[in-house]
């Protein structure tokens, strides 16, 4: 996912595949892995993008998260 903020109280706290995924792991009989948790988790493993516009990394991080287009989520 690749994110376009300008300031810092525009980047979302969880997002509609955290939550999914949240949900999923808590029906497994998984703790701590609220919506929040996983979102960080993904910004970490860098399934997410939310260095903000003005950031000397974004372009790059933009151009590897091109190479994972392929890559996403399924959830029933």
């Amino acid at each position: 996912m690749q994110n376009a903020f300008d300031k810092m109280d525009q980047m979302p706290k969880t997002s509609l595949e955290s939550q999914a995924m949240s949900k999923v792991l808590k029906n497994e009989g998984f703790n701590f892995v609220g919506p929040i948790i996983f979102y960080t988790f993904m910004q970490a493993v860098g399934v997410v993008n939310d260095n903000l516009t003005s950031c000397f990394r974004c372009k790059d991080i933009a151009s590897w998260s091109e190479a994972l287009v392929g890559i996403c989520f399924t959830f029933s």
